[in-house]
Formats: structure tokens, C-alpha cells, sequence
């Protein structure tokens, strides 16, 4: 499953995505699900999407990670978590995603509920027949949550996904911390770790030279092996 989205096609204007979690169909195989949740919060990005290049970049990764027996969907987090439909049809994938960029500019600058987002996404893997994983893309800056982390781990367990994610953003400087503001990437840590997942960090010295869709290809190989 290989496809390309260019920012070109982000810029298209499209009727918004319901946030009502899609029904996902009947696995043919035992190919991997997967499911890419993308943080588009303002602490992740204070551009408008369609000029943020790295969008693009993960999920053309992502995409050209995917094989014909894997069924995949992708949904956006910010004030409020959308999904599009679990599917193997890359076509599918590709408009799918076009359409859950359009995010309102308003529920950008809302609350970044991470945790609640990434557990809105675990029904999705209730009709896995196979290896079943969720790719989170974001600077790990949850705020605003009604579940904790720790019922996040839980549910991931039991349901048998593992948590991978690509981490954005600078980290907490040591001296600064304190035992309610950790590096929000400790906390994505914990989370992959937990469930069997892996974290990359993002981080160069210059933002200008953030490159997360190698990394993604990365966790994309990993979870094929």
C-alpha cells in the first residue's frame, strides 16, 4: 500500500469529518492494523496545516510503510479526536486523511487531551485478526484529559496494542523539573514501553531540521518483523 500526499492536497477544501468512530470491516487476513494518530494541537505546530511540512511527511511514511495485507486508518487530536475509516484501500487512506487536516483553526488552540485521543482509538482494533499497533505523532504535551495515562496503558494491554510514537519538541531542562512537569516525552515513554511499543525522539538542536518521517519508517519496519 503505497501513496503520496502532497501539501497541495491539503490545501483542498472538504466537508468535515464526523467525529462518530467508524465501524471498521471484517479483517481478510492477518496483516497488521495499525492506526496513526496525529497530533495537531497549536503546541505542535503554530502554522496552519497545510504549510506544515511534516504532516506530509509522516503520513507518506506511514503510508509506503503499510503492506496489501495490513489495514490502516489515521485520525487528528486536538481539542477533539477524529477518525477515519479502517481500511486496506490506499485510495481510501489517502482521502481520509485529506479530509481530517481540514481541523479547525479553533479546536487547534483548545486542550491537547492525548490520552483520551489515544483511547478513543482502541475500539478501532476490536476486529484485529492479526498484530495490532498505534503510531502516535506528537510532542507528548497531554492536557486537558478525562482518562489517565494509566487507564491508557491498561486498555492497550489488554487489548493486546502495542504504542509507538515519534516525539516533537524540546525537552524539559533537568534543573527546571519538577515532579508535576516532567519532560512530557518521559511520559510517551512510559507508555510504549508499557505496551511493547518504541519511542523516537525528534529533537535537533535547530527545529528548522525536524525530520520525523524517517522515524516513522523506522517504527513502521519494527512492527512488520
Amino acid at each position: 500500500m503505497r501513496r503520496e500526499v502532497t501539501l497541495a492536497l491539503f490545501g483542498l477544501l472538504l466537508a468535515p469529518l464526523r467525529s462518530a468512530m467508524p465501524v471498521p470491516p471484517a479483517p481478510s487476513s492477518q496483516g497488521l492494523t495499525v492506526v496513526l494518530l496525529l497530533d495537531v494541537s497549536a503546541s505542535m505546530t503554530h502554522v496552519p496545516l497545510p504549510l506544515d511540512a511534516r504532516y506530509a511527511q509522516v503520513y507518506n511514511a506511514f503510508a509506503q510503510g503499510l503492506r496489501p495485507e495490513d489495514r490502516a486508518a489515521v485520525g487528528v487530536m486536538a481539542a477533539s479526536t477524529r477518525f477515519g475509516p479502517l481500511t486496506s484501500d490506499p485510495k481510501e487512506l489517502s482521502a481520509s486523511v485529506r479530509r481530517l487536516l481540514q481541523a479547525a483553526e479553533t479546536d487547534r488552540l483548545g486542550p491537547s487531551p492525548l490520552w483520551d485521543g489515544a483511547l478513543s482509538a482502541m475500539p478501532i482494533f476490536e476486529s484485529a485478526g492479526g498484530p495490532s499497533a498505534l503510531l502516535l505523532f506528537s510532542d507528548g504535551r497531554s492536557t486537558g484529559n478525562v482518562h489517565g495515562l494509566d487507564e491508557l496503558i491498561a486498555q492497550a494491554v489488554e487489548r493486546h496494542v502495542s504504542v509507538s510514537a515519534v516525539v516533537e519538541g524540546a525537552g524539559t531542562p533537568l534543573l527546571a523539573r519538577a515532579a508535576s512537569s516532567l519532560d512530557a516525552g518521559d511520559a510517551i515513554e512510559k507508555l510504549t514501553t508499557a505496551t511493547g511499543g518504541r519511542r523516537l525522539l525528534d529533537r535537533p538542536p535547530d527545529p528548522r531540521q525536524r525530520n520525523p518521517g524517517p522515524l516513522i519508517s523506522v517504527i513502521m519496519d519494527n512492527l512488520h518483523r
